[in-house]
């Protein structure tokens, strides 16, 4: 998936590998889970919420919170050790679980799930049952199309405008007729 971000058309997609048997584009309609690529719109949200700066330091250490059913939840870090004390925008670009797990505790895990229904929201997804209110989400641990992931990505390009990817500006007749036409972006909403 490319996309201009000045203007948010998708230049170049690929679609499923049996294109002509099955004509859909898998790639960008199948749903994956996102991982850390969420950590950049939950620190995002702290700083905007002003909870910390890239200079603030958290420690990395063990942590715990609580599902939404009330069963505890200790997630660890990709690697086996704790660094101790870190700034928030080393964290981030270290990826460092723990971390992130301290942001959405603050943050709130319902607030950052309603952000991320924002963020990632494209007309007539869906997405709102697909994004629930867990602790997790700090982990990325909801799935989404690469289309949904772009158009979040799309916005932070943008400086927090929300941006909705288009693949079509225009369909038009032989000669020259309009069918359709892509509504243009004047005014677009300020996410972050």
């Amino acid at each position: 998936l490319e996309i201009d971000i000045k203007t948010g058309n998708i230049l170049a997609m690929i679609g499923s590998v049996k294109y002509g048997e099955d004509n859909l584009l898998n790639r960008c309609l199948s749903r994956r889970q996102i991982s850390s690529t969420l950590k950049p719109f939950l620190y995002a949200q702290a700083f905007e919420d002003g909870i910390c700066t890239p200079d603030t330091v958290f420690t990395d250490r063990p942590v715990r919170m609580e599902n939404s059913d009330g069963t505890p939840w200790e997630p660890k870090n990709f690697y086996p050790y704790y660094i101790g004390d870190v700034k928030a925008g080393n964290a981030l670009s270290l990826s460092i679980n723990t971390v992130s797990v301290q942001l959405i505790d603050k943050v709130g895990v319902s607030r950052m799930a309603k952000r991320a229904r924002t963020v990632f929201s494209m007309p007539r997804s869906g997405i709102g049952s697909r994004i629930h209110a867990e602790p997790s989400l700090a982990l990325g641990s909801i799935d989404l199309t690469p289309l949904e992931l772009a158009k979040g990505y799309l916005t932070i390009a943008s400086f927090g405008e929300e941006r909705i990817p288009r693949c079509m500006l225009s369909v038009k007749t032989k000669s020259g007729k309009v069918l359709m036409q892509a509504a243009s972006e004047n005014n677009p909403d300020r996410i972050f």
